[in-house]
């Protein structure tokens, strides 16, 4: 099932344990180490992909972008997903 949203992908990433990390609408995701093919099959499910360029996962949150020139973190700035959030 593929997700769409910010707030879907980040509460799929919470409740997954994923590290993800916004970025400007997007979502992305790099682990340690390679995850196990369990938590890459749900990832996939919900609508990550693999960028192999940046060497992370990545979801759009529905907002479709061609690739840009940069890091988009330099851009954006990041905003960890995992971490609690206080008003």
């Amino acid at each position: 099932m593929r997700l769409n949203g910010i707030e879907e992908v980040t509460e799929f990433c919470r409740a997954e344990g994923i590290p993800g990390d916004l970025v400007g609408r997007w979502i992305w995701v790099r682990f340690p180490s390679r995850p196990d093919k369990g938590i890459i099959e749900k990832m996939k499910g919900a609508g990550f992909r693999w960028v192999a360029f940046r060497g992370e996962w990545a979801h759009d949150c529905g907002h479709p972008s061609k690739r840009g020139p940069g890091d988009p973190r330099a851009k954006y700035g990041s905003l960890p997903i995992l971490e609690e959030v206080t008003a």
